[in-house]
């Protein structure tokens, strides 16, 4: 949409360097920092898991034909961490190393391996 509006400014337009500007600033935070937005992989795999139990507890639940009626409240419990796990792990975000999600804003580049204190080892 930039573009097509950029290509319809004149050159003359003062508007055009700033769009120009900021089409660029968008294209660079493209190539940077979405590139390395990622998901948290062991996350979904763990709330997949707790996927399966809560089904496998429902299914119990109404199989029994109301018998078993209180494994609701485990297959509850489990469903509220399904939902929260792939809330938290699914989405694409800047993360660090341990795969915690990071301000961009205040993300640092990681270190390199600093020395080992003298005395240790």
């Amino acid at each position: 949409m930039d573009l097509e509006i950029l290509t319809l400014l004149p050159d003359t337009s003062q508007v055009k360097e700033r769009l120009l500007q900021q089409t660029e600033i968008t294209i660079e935070r493209a190539l940077t920092v979405d590139a390395k937005k990622r998901r948290d992989w062991q996350g979904v795999a763990f709330s997949s898991i707790f996927l399966c139990a809560t089904g496998g507890l429902v299914f119990e639940a109404v199989d029994t034909g109301g018998a078993a009626w209180w494994l609701t409240v485990p297959a509850l419990l489990t469903g509220l961490l399904t939902w929260s796990g792939f809330a938290q792990s699914f989405p694409k975000k800047l993360r660090d190393v341990n795969d915690i999600p990071v301000n961009p804003a205040t993300a640092e580049e990681p270190k390199k391996s600093d020395p080992a204190p003298e005395g240790s080892g």
